[in-house]
C-alpha cells in the first residue's frame, strides 16, 4: 500500500525511497508538534547529564539531528562519545 508518495507500507512494515532521508528532517518538523522546540530542551537538559568520558546514546535517530546538535553543543568534554542508533532489534 503507498502511504504517501515515497512513504510505502506493507504487513505493518514501512519503508521510505531514496528521496525520503534527505527531507526528512524538513517533513518530521512540520509533522510532529513542537518537534524542534524539543530538540532545543533535549540540548539544554543535556548539559546536566553529559560530562567528559560520557557515552551518549540516541536510539532510533533517524538522521542523527539530534545527536549531532549534541555533539556540537559538548564538542570541548574529552572522551565523549556519541551512539547513533537507527534501527533496534
Amino acid at each position: 500500500m503507498k502511504v504517501d508518495k515515497n512513504i510505502f507500507a506493507k504487513n505493518s512494515n514501512w519503508s521510505f525511497d531514496k528521496n525520503v532521508p534527505k527531507n526528512f528532517d524538513k517533513h518530521i518538523s512540520k509533522s510532529v508538534p513542537l518537534y524542534n522546540e524539543t530538540h532545543w530542551l533535549c540540548e539544554q537538559v543535556s548539559d546536566y547529564y553529559i560530562k567528559e568520558d560520557s557515552i551518549v546514546y540516541d536510539i532510533g535517530c533517524s538522521t542523527g539531528k539530534l545527536l549531532n546538535k549534541i555533539a556540537i553543543r559538548h564538542k570541548l568534554k574529552k572522551n565523549t562519545k556519541y551512539v547513533c542508533r537507527i534501527r533496534c532489534g
